[in-house]
């Protein structure tokens, strides 16, 4: 889209050149791209909308298997630990998705893991390790073991210093900001183009009307485009003063070298007397 872009500012920025001024093929390709230009931007910018609106499922989905497969395939250990430590997040909701999958557990709650019975393979009778890219990066104490005792026997305690450990925010919620705000950024871009390529589609539009309506080929001419329809006076009005302005001046410009070419004619008899 980029390069289409580019190449329509190029084919507009040739108008400006004498050998294709008023060329009509030129403005005709202008216009032909500046509307394959714009269809393909509504477009993606439609298909961005609807996938966005989708995606909530598939990153929970996306997350939840990797953390399934944590303890057992490397790949999903290392894409967990890259999300984890590069979003400063941990699980899906939270760290708490790491512990025991009890009725509590935010994954049973929301059904993305349905089989209670199952246990993680990173729990064991002493505690659970969680993955110690869940540590908050400035707790040098941080230990990915949390004892289930913490909860048992002291639960504020466990609470407070899971809380002062491991990031907070889960993964699933970062991501989605962090897209809102690259799909916000996106879409301000896109507006901006767009209303760029309208201007250039409809001054391309209105030069190829008043060049087909004219029928110039004099590179010295000044022909009118405009933006908007806009009332007095009717671009109706300018097409039919500018081209009765260009007739008179095309007039006044073959009297002007007929009279020219009449006086070196006579000047040249008078030399030969």
């Amino acid at each position: 889209m980029f390069a289409v872009h580019v190449y329509s500012i190029f084919a507009f920025a040739e108008q400006r050149q004498a050998y294709s001024r008023w060329s009509p093929q030129y403005l005709k390709l202008l216009i032909s791209i500046l509307m394959v230009s714009l269809i393909f931007s509504l477009l993606i910018a439609v298909v961005t909308v609807i996938h966005y609106w989708k995606s909530d499922i598939f990153l929970k989905i996306g997350i939840t298997e990797r953390m399934v497969g944590f303890s057992t395939k490397q790949t999903d250990r290392q894409e967990m630990n890259w999300l984890q430590g590069s979003f400063e997040c941990c699980g899906v909701f939270g760290y708490e998705d790491w512990l025991p999958l009890t009725a509590s557990n935010s994954l049973l709650e929301t059904q993305l893991i349905s089989d209670r019975k199952k246990q993680w393979s990173h729990c064991t009778r002493n505690g659970c390790y969680l993955p110690h890219s869940c540590c908050i990066s400035s707790q040098l104490k941080c230990s990915p073991l949390i004892l289930l005792q913490n909860y048992t026997k002291n639960e504020e305690v466990g609470k407070h210093r899971a809380n002062e450990w491991f990031y907070l925010t889960g993964c699933f919620n970062e991501l989605k900001r962090r897209l809102s705000i690259f799909l916000v950024a996106f879409s301000v871009i896109n507006f901006g183009i767009q209303c760029i390529t309208l201007l250039y589609s409809q001054i391309a539009c209105t030069s190829y009307a008043m060049v087909s309506h004219c029928d110039t080929e004099d590179e010295t001419a000044v022909l009118p485009a405009w933006i908007l329809p806009f009332p007095s006076p009717f671009p109706q009005t300018i097409v039919k003063v500018y081209s009765s302005s260009l007739r008179d001046s095309l007039t006044s410009h073959y009297m002007s070298c007929i009279c020219s070419l009449g006086n070196h004619l006579s000047n040249f008899m008078d030399s030969d007397n």
